[in-house]
C-alpha cells in the first residue's frame, strides 16, 4: 500500500505546480525547435538556389582520351 505524506489538498497543489513547469518547460522547448527548423529551412532554400546558380555555370571537363580523334 503506498502512503502519501502530503495532505490530498497539498498534493494537487504540487502536482498543479509541476504541471506548470513542464508546460513552461515544454514551451521553451518547442519555441527552440521551431526556431531551429525555420533556420535550416532558410538554410535550405538558400542550398537549394545556390545548387541551381552552380548547376547553371558548371563547366563539364571531358577527357581527351574519350574523344573520337579523327583518322
Amino acid at each position: 500500500m503506498i502512503q502519501l505524506t502530503v495532505d490530498p489538498p497539498l498534493l494537487g497543489l504540487e502536482l498543479f505546480n509541476e504541471f506548470k513547469l513542464l508546460s513552461r518547460l515544454f514551451e521553451a522547448v518547442n519555441a527552440k525547435v521551431y526556431r531551429i527548423r525555420s533556420r535550416l529551412n532558410e538554410l535550405n532554400k538558400l542550398c537549394f538556389c545556390w545548387t541551381i546558380v552552380w548547376r547553371k555555370n558548371i563547366i563539364l571537363l571531358v577527357d581527351p582520351s574519350k574523344l573520337e580523334h579523327p583518322a
